[in-house]
């Protein structure tokens, strides 16, 4: 530890510099899509970054049970978690579970879980926190 290091580490001991002081900022991470109505849901899974990018795997669950019933209306849907990494490092967003075939800019639709863990391979988990 060079002194400069064991500076901070003791202002921060003693309570002159915040905690966090070494810690990256946490930003928000949205993931955002059109739906066919607005029963759908939406929850992000978990965010890696990898090769100077965010990637994030979001899942789409449609509504469960008897008797349900929704307008047939486009609707949108959004989760959003923070993570600790720098806000200009591009997010790349990645869905599974949807049902219908229309494309969304903002979103790549993926068949399976697998595929998105093949693109993720080799990157770091960030812990998520929600809002």
């Amino acid at each position: 530890m060079n002194p400069s290091q064991l500076l901070l580490l003791l202002l921060t001991l003693i309570g002159l510099l915040p905690m966090n002081t070494f810690a990256e900022d946490l930003r928000p991470v949205t993931v955002a899509l059109q739906t066919q109505h607005p029963g759908f849901s939406l929850r992000i899974e978990r965010v890696v970054r990898k090769e100077g990018a965010l990637l994030v795997l979001a899942r789409v669950t449609t509504p469960q049970g008897e008797g349900l019933m929704f307008p047939m209306v486009i609707s949108e849907i959004e989760d959003t978690v923070q993570v600790a990494a720098d806000a200009e490092i591009p997010v790349r967003s990645f869905v599974v579970g949807r049902t219908w075939g229309w494309d969304d800019e903002r979103v790549t639709a993926l068949e399976a879980e697998a595929a998105f863990d093949a693109l993720a391979e080799g990157g770091d988990a960030l812990p998520l926190q929600r809002p």
